[in-house]
């Protein structure tokens, strides 16, 4: 679960690690700089995001009255969607075993090399409630994170929920299994949702997750097929 945002080498530091991102924000803040590429992105969003609100708030720019709580519906709706990543893989065990792989948590080391730490901070086995607490590293920084399980259907469905405070979360994500012959289809997404100065970051880490997508499902394929080999 922790290991969703998909990696990325360190040094793109405009790369699909939302943590990367979420990193350069806060040495924003504590030291007033930024490397060149993310700097110019910030000034660009930050640029479009000030002359589209002048353009909202300019008569007749402004929905009807009648229409706002449909018009606000309806955005809320497209952003949701919008804030998507995922992929789909094939995995050649059985979907019990790749059910209990990933249910696991603290296998997401193996195909998530930015997880330096990771524990199961509940007791019993993982299921509704299951708190897993990781310290990640990316460009030489690191963060810490808590993701709570919130649905727990054994062996076709995962939710978990971010519980930590980052200027880029993930408030959802999840896996979908479903038998493919002797295999296993799996199916996992996540949603960033950025806070305060995060919400200027969150398009550039949504991107780089976007592209990232397949090959982090291929890496969660080897992980689990060298598992059962083993």
């Amino acid at each position: 679960m922790v290991g969703t945002l998909a990696d990325q080498p360190e040094q793109d530091v405009l790369g699909a690690d939302v943590v990367v991102l979420e990193d350069a924000g806060l040495f924003l803040r504590k030291d007033h700089d930024l490397p060149g590429p993310l700097c110019e992105a910030l000034i660009h969003r930050l640029h479009h995001a000030r002359t589209q609100g002048e353009r909202l708030a300019q008569p007749g720019n402004i929905p009807h009255s009648a229409n706002v709580r449909s018009y606000a519906d309806n955005d809320q709706r497209r952003l949701s969607m919008a804030g998507q990543f995922g992929a789909s893989v094939v995995i050649d065990r059985p979907i019990e075993e790749v059910f209990a792989f990933l249910a696991a948590g603290a296998n997401d080391k193996q195909f998530s090399p930015r997880v330096i730490e990771l524990e199961k901070a509940s007791d019993g086995p993982s299921g509704v409630g299951t708190v897993f607490v990781s310290t990640v590293k990316d460009a030489g920084f690191k963060t810490k994170r808590e993701i709570e399980l919130t649905e727990f259907e054994p062996p076709t469905k995962i939710r978990w929920t971010e519980r930590s405070k980052n200027l880029v979360t993930a408030p959802e994500g999840g896996y979908d299994l479903e038998p493919s012959g002797e295999a296993t289809k799996l199916t996992f997404f996540n949603v960033l949702e950025g806070h305060g100065f995060g919400k200027l970051l969150e398009p550039l880490a949504l991107s780089g997750a976007r592209k990232d997508a397949d090959a982090f499902g291929q890496r969660i394929k080897a992980a689990v097929e060298a598992a059962g080999r083993a």
